[in-house]
């Protein structure tokens, strides 16, 4: 009887500890689902919106061959179109095409601003810093919550930044963004929110079209 007690006693912790691993997410998992390579492997494009406040600010289309960028202004929008060898740019109501290349090629320049602008489209290198406060799921999606370490407050305190916390959506599966929403608190009270959205071959925005019409 005892030894019977003892393994459904071990079984139990077996399936607790199980359980627990495949709720743990960590921060260094997140940034490197979110790196723009690992969300393309099976996706033809990936499609994010960025808001402040609940005003868009800022709205990308990323595919293997081009990124899209697009700024939304009251007064003057502003999109950019960036491929292997070119960047297009349209402000004011008009298309400008740039060739970055020299008499040996694409520019060195060039590639590295390219490959700046494609690694990580999401979330910053400081975000593997933030920590983890809990982690829950329900419907085959994590939800990950974190608030900024003291290092990366260090870094912000010239901004007046006194605390931060987010929330991750996350695809319980392959660890994918779905969502982002973040609030940034500042020495004079103030509070900032921050969120994204993130899709994964979505629809060809109408601008990314007539980019490629271009």
């Amino acid at each position: 009887m005892k030894k019977f007690v003892a393994l459904v006693l071990l079984l139990c912790m077996v399936l607790t500890l199980a359980a627990c691993a495949k709720m743990s997410v960590s921060m260094q998992e997140i940034y490197d689902a979110a790196q723009t390579e690992a969300m393309l492997k099976n996706h033809q494009g990936v499609s994010i919106r960025d808001k402040i406040d609940g005003e868009l600010i800022n709205e990308r289309y990323l595919t293997k061959e081009y990124i899209f960028d697009y700024v939304p202004n009251a007064e003057s929008d502003w999109a950019e179109f960036v491929t292997d060898n070119s960047c297009y740019s349209y402000l004011g109501g008009a298309y400008v095409r740039y060739l970055p290349i020299t008499p040996d090629g694409v520019s060195d320049g060039f590639a590295s601003y390219r490959a700046e602008h494609y690694a990580s489209v999401i979330l910053d290198a400081e975000t593997v810093d933030e920590v983890i406060t809990s982690v829950s799921k329900n419907d085959g999606r994590f939800y990950a919550k974190s608030v900024l370490s003291q290092k990366i407050l260090e870094s912000l305190a010239e901004f007046g930044v006194t605390s931060g916390n987010f929330e991750y959506v996350l695809d319980a599966k392959t660890r994918e963004i779905l969502s982002i929403e973040g609030n940034y608190t500042y020495n004079d009270d103030s509070t900032l929110q921050m969120t994204s959205e993130i899709s994964y071959d979505a629809e060809v925005p109408e601008m990314v079209k007539t980019f490629l019409e271009y």
